[in-house]
């Protein structure tokens, strides 16, 4: 994801991924946590500018075009 990204966007982009499982990310992003489990959201959650903007799977190019929309 994050080769395929940097491929089209370069720099612009940068890509992490965080277990919720770790007591670390569950602390920094409790908020997203707390709204997957209150709403039955399926990981993994896939966050643009820490919004959450898509669940339970990884699309490539449907990331990329989320991407799109948020760059200048």
């Amino acid at each position: 994801m994050q080769a395929f990204l940097r491929q089209v966007y370069g720099d612009q982009v940068d890509v992490s991924y965080y277990d919720a499982i770790l007591p670390e990310v569950q602390e920094q992003y409790h908020q997203v946590i707390e709204m997957a489990s209150e709403r039955f959201v399926p990981y993994p959650i896939v966050l643009i500018d820490g919004e959450a903007v898509m669940a339970g799977h990884v699309d490539a190019y449907g990331i990329a075009s989320l991407v799109a929309q948020e760059l200048p």
